[in-house]
């Protein structure tokens, strides 16, 4: 990786489309399942993006830190519970 004086939005913009093409397919109402193979041979099949993120074996440093970042924000966002709204 590049020096931080030398990153440039160009290598971040990579980066993260490289991340968000590896788990695009899980999301939303219409995702599936991923079928993906981990560096130790071992088939998973998985719709949690978490999941995904979690077995890849990243070595790019801004990478790590998205992943990083994305995990972090999930375990927060499902500890919270929304409450439910009454009914009329």
């Amino acid at each position: 990786m590049l020096p931080v004086e030398h990153l440039h939005l160009e290598h971040v913009l990579q980066t993260v489309s490289a991340l968000e093409s590896v788990v695009l397919r899980s999301f939303g109402p219409e995702g599936g399942q991923v079928l993906f193979t981990r560096d130790t041979g071992q088939a998973m099949l998985s719709r949690s993006g978490t999941t995904i993120l979690t077995a890849l074996r990243l070595e790019h440093p801004l990478a790590r830190m998205v992943v990083e970042c994305v995990l972090k924000h999930s375990a927060v966002t499902e500890k919270q519970q929304l409450p439910l709204l009454p009914d009329d």
